[in-house]
């Protein structure tokens, strides 16, 4: 973050760091101490925004009245609490996480779910981060599977083909079939509401008709008849689930 007297003015992502002292002596010298700036980071993700000093110290849990002086590192829990209420996190540059903290958090969510609780919001962000990193890796773009164009990541989301609330465990755990590419231009809501479902061929089709406007039917038009490209034979349970819930066959 960047911040002057008013609040944050700009934000943007770590996407690389290294310690090398010959690159900063080549790019930026030394100062009048004969000392330079070796430990290198490279941002990416970089936005302008106006958020005043209250409401980041609101979110940081800080007095209203801190202000942000040098370079200051938050604890990973005042990050996470930051990152979500100002809602700044990445959905390009997702955390490594291992399998088995899937496998954890997965568990954590099921066993607390009906809580809204820090150890729920915390298990669904690794277990978001999990499905993001195994659709999209650390691609830059990424191919929504119903409309088949290709997107920036952060237009994409790790949709699950069968409504999450509804899996069971081991539906959770099968992350390789359980969750589809879908994007943020109207694919993944036209889905999740049943406007368009998938065949037993993998093939794309209208779902619910009963309610109908221009605007939709040429959004639907581009996809109606597509090959599903999230569709494969381990996947085809899920999405005869949703079939069946809003056809009923």
């Amino acid at each position: 973050m960047g911040s002057h007297s008013r609040g944050v003015f700009a934000t943007s992502t770590v996407a690389q760091k290294l310690h090398n002292k010959s690159l900063a002596l080549d790019l930026w010298q030394t100062n009048a101490d004969g000392e330079t700036w070796e430990y290198v980071y490279f941002l990416d993700e970089i936005r302008y925004v106006n958020i005043p000093y209250l409401r980041f110290n609101q979110a940081a849990g800080y007095k209203p009245t801190n202000v942000i002086q040098g370079f200051n590192v938050l604890d990973a829990e005042t990050s996470n609490r930051v990152l979500d209420i100002l809602d700044l996190r990445s959905e390009r540059y997702q955390p490594a996480v291992e399998q088995q903290q899937f496998r954890t958090a997965v568990e954590t969510a099921i066993a607390n779910i009906d809580a809204t609780d820090a150890p729920q919001v915390a298990a669904a962000r690794v277990e978001q981060g999990y499905l993001r990193k195994h659709l999209f890796k650390d691609g830059v773009l990424g191919r929504c599977c119903m409309c088949g164009r290709d997107l920036p990541v952060d237009l994409l989301v790790a949709s699950h083909i069968k409504k999450r609330s509804e899996c069971a465990r081991e539906e959770r755990l099968d992350y390789q079939h359980i969750v589809a590419p879908m994007c943020l231009l109207g694919c993944d809501a036209v889905f999740e509401r049943g406007y368009v479902v998938v065949n037993d061929k993998g093939l794309i089709v209208r779902g619910r008709v009963e309610v109908g406007t221009a605007a939709l039917d040429s959004k639907l038009a581009g996809m109606v008849d597509r090959q599903c490209t999230g569709w494969t034979p381990s996947s085809a349970k899920y999405f005869a689930w949703h079939r069946i819930r809003f056809t009923g066959h």
